[in-house]
Order: structure tokens, then sequence, then C-alpha cells
């Protein structure tokens, strides 16, 4: 039987467990307040982004430069004034170094990429992999996989599926040719990726609310065999360059030359090991996974509705035919614009 003090000592352990939790949610819901910064009494009851479009377009209705907002019963910092932006990003950064999202480098070594990191971890990441995405360079990347693929861009494309635009990223991301690949191994893992499972979207939920919590408990977000599939394919890539000295100008190949460095100049660094190298050719790949097929769709959704812009596309397409694939790069003017439209109108991020 258990004792009547083991039941009172539960009952109080639970007590003073219920009362910490209300006030230390108190005292979140009360931040704003404390620091007397004006806050937006909003609820995120939509997807995120459309949520942050919401408070944006208060704001500026409301012609506040910065503001407050919760989400999750958490203090989010939110701000609408461009010079504010700039300010953060260069003279203030060391006073904003944490994202708050959560990564564990121990259960889940996918997760520490330089989309989740804080602190000095992204700061370093960000210095190394900066060069990577210069207009110059995308373009040298870019074209050649263009062209190396022109057999494949001249076939009728089913734009549900856009598989050779997750080739391209691949190949970006690895190196891996897959241009002719109707159902690559990528694709199945991407795919995999953005399908969440009850305790899947759970434990986001968890993580998402509780980051430190999380970690403590070793909560693991990846898919374990999408993290067998890209750490052992980066793994290998990086062995094989090394043992044989293959070198090309690919987004993989950029890290390991950073890598190289640090070994040779003893400041060898634990952030570019191989988990970490794979975890940013992860998200690089996850980033161009879903955005660039659902871009795709949306533009031509909006020129469908449009015929008079679809012509003008249409005709500066046409001309741009007449020039090189590298002097075209450069030119086409109309088209960028209708797609950075596209990105505003469907809160897209590339």
């Amino acid at each position: 039987m258990i004792s009547g003090s083991l039941i009172g000592d539960s009952i109080a352990l639970f007590l003073t467990l219920l009362v910490a939790a209300f006030v230390y949610f108190r005292r979140n819901s009360t931040y704003w307040q404390r620091k007397n910064i004006q806050y937006l009494d909003l609820r995120c009851r939509e997807h995120t982004g459309i949520f942050l479009k919401q408070v944006y377009d208060l704001m500026k209705k409301k012609n506040l430069k910065h503001g407050g907002i919760y989400m999750q019963l958490f203090p989010v910092y939110v701000v609408a004034d461009l010079d504010y932006v700039k300010n953060i990003m260069t003279r203030d950064f060391q006073y904003f170094p944490h994202r708050g999202l959560y990564y564990n480098e121990e259960s889940d070594p996918l997760s520490a990429h330089i989309f989740n990191l804080s602190g000095e971890k992204w700061r370093n990441l960000r210095t190394m992999l900066n060069p990577i995405v210069t207009p110059n360079r995308m373009e040298k990347k870019i074209l050649p996989i263009l062209m190396d693929c022109e057999t494949v861009l001249k076939k009728i494309v089913e734009l549900q599926d856009l598989s050779w635009m997750l080739s391209h990223v691949a190949r970006l991301v690895s190196t891996v040719k897959s241009c002719k690949v109707e159902d690559s191994t990528f694709k199945k893992f991407g795919k995999k990726i953005f399908t969440k499972s009850k305790s899947r979207r759970i434990k986001g939920i968890l993580v998402e609310s509780f980051p430190k919590l999380g970690q403590f408990l070793d909560v693991p977000l990846t898919p374990k065999n999408v993290s067998i599939f890209f750490t052992t394919l980066v793994k290998n890539t990086v062995s094989y360059r090394e043992e044989t000295n293959t070198v090309n100008k690919y987004f993989i190949q950029v890290i390991i030359d950073q890598k190289r460095r640090l070994v040779e100049d003893d400041n060898y660094d634990a952030t570019l090991s191989v988990e970490a190298i794979a975890a940013q050719c992860f998200i690089f790949y996850l980033a161009g996974f879903s955005t660039s097929p659902t871009l795709m769709t949306s533009a031509l959704y909006e020129l469908a509705k449009h015929q008079e812009i679809q012509e003008k596309v249409r005709n500066e397409i046409i001309k741009q035919c007449f020039l090189e694939l590298s002097k075209a790069f450069d030119t086409v003017s109309h088209d960028i614009m209708i797609l950075l439209s596209v990105c505003q109108m469907h809160q897209l991020s590339g």
C-alpha cells in the first residue's frame, strides 16, 4: 500500500510545479509591458508565414517601426523598419545572437544547420557559406547544369512533378548528377521530410515551444533513415574527394576546402565535422525542394490570370532565346520582377 506521506509529497510536488509553471508563463505574458515596448495582441492560428505577414501589415498600418508579439506563450520581437533591420544585422548584431530555434547535434545532427544554429556557431558558418551564394557563383553553377540537362529540358515536363528541378538542387549540393532519374532517392527522402506523422508533429510543437526541454530529452525531428542517407552520402563524397584529390566548384567542395584549411592551420573546428557538412548540404537541399516547384506553380497560376503580363514574359523569353545562355542569365528582368511579386503575394521564401 502507498503510504499517506508519499501521497502527500506527490500532491505537494505537483502543486509546486503547477504554481512554478503559472508564475513562469505569467511573467512571460507581461514581457513586453515590462520592456515598455508596444505589443500586438494577436494569436498565431494560421501558417507562420501568413501570421507574420498579418503582423507586418498591422504594424505598418499603425506606423510601428518595431514591436512585440507572443507565439506559443513566448515573446517574439518583430522589426518592420528597414533601418532597424540594417542596424540589427550589422552594428548591433552582438545583441541579437540567438535565433531561438531547436537543434540537437547529438541525437539529430542534421538539425544543426545554419538556419537553426545560434551565436558564435552561426556566425562562423555564415562567414564560411556567405561567398557561396553570390550572383557570380550561382551563374557559374547553374549554367553548366542547364547545358548538361538540355535533352531533359526539351521534353514535356509535368509541373505537378518538377523532378528535374529537384535534380538540379541535388546536384548543386552534392554533385550527384541525377537529371535523368524520374523518381530519385533524393526526391523520396525529400518528400519524407515534408510528410509528417502525428508523432513528428507533436515532437515539433514540443521542441518549438520548449527547445531547452527538447535538447534535455534528446528529441530528434529528422527521420532516422533520412539522417543515415544524407550523412552516409556526404561522408562517402568527402572521403572519395579527399582520397582521389577530386575538385570542382559545387557547394560541398567549398565546405571541404574550408575544412582542409582549418586542419592545416591547426584551427580545426567541430562545426566542420562530416555531420556538420551533411547538415549544411541537407538544409540547402530542403530549401530548394519545395520552394522552387511552389514558386513556379504560383507564378504560372498568376500568369494564367493575367494574359497581358503573360504575353510580355513570353515575348521576353523569345527575345532571350537568340542570346547566348550566359548573356541571357543577366538580361531577363521582367521575369525576375514576376517571381519577386509572386513571392510577396503567396508568402514564398524563394
